[in-house]
């Protein structure tokens, strides 16, 4: 009896080990997954702290804080201004106007850090525009 109690007990500590040396891999792998998700994650979110923008005013070319573009001499012009560390593709600029998808603006390069650009856009009196970077950065101004 004692033998036949020592086999069974080696048989189970067998299949122990081959169970745990099968899920060990699956286990593994997903912890690198999170970990790699993770890292993608933090890297958003710097990326994120790194970006800013601002809209300034066409009139005097100065950043008005209650987000008002003037547009009383008919001019649709307006400045962007990357006010942070990362740089910004003009392209990947989503643009807003009256909360509808402005797909066909024809801005490219790139806007550097400190560096701002002049953007055309068709404009009317009262209306929203925002421009969101990539990684979700804002700025809003109203037409007035």
């Amino acid at each position: 009896m004692g033998f036949s109690v020592s086999i069974a007990t080696a048989i189970i500590a067998i299949g122990l080990i081959m169970t745990a040396t099968a899920h060990y891999g699956r286990v593994s792998t997903s912890y690198d997954l999170l970990e790699d998700a993770r890292d993608e994650q933090h890297q958003r979110m710097v990326s994120k702290l790194d970006t800013g923008i601002e809209i300034y005013n066409t009139s005097e070319c100065s950043y008005d804080g209650r987000g008002k573009i003037d547009n009383t001499s008919g001019s649709d012009y307006f400045y962007i201004k990357n006010t942070e560390t990362s740089s910004i593709n003009k392209t990947d600029l989503i643009v807003l106007v009256n909360g509808e998808l402005i797909g066909d603006h024809s801005w490219s390069g790139w806007l550097y850090p400190g560096k701002n650009f002049q953007a055309t856009l068709t404009l009317n009196h009262g209306d929203d525009v925002k421009i969101v970077t990539a990684n979700g950065r804002s700025a809003c101004a109203e037409v007035i």
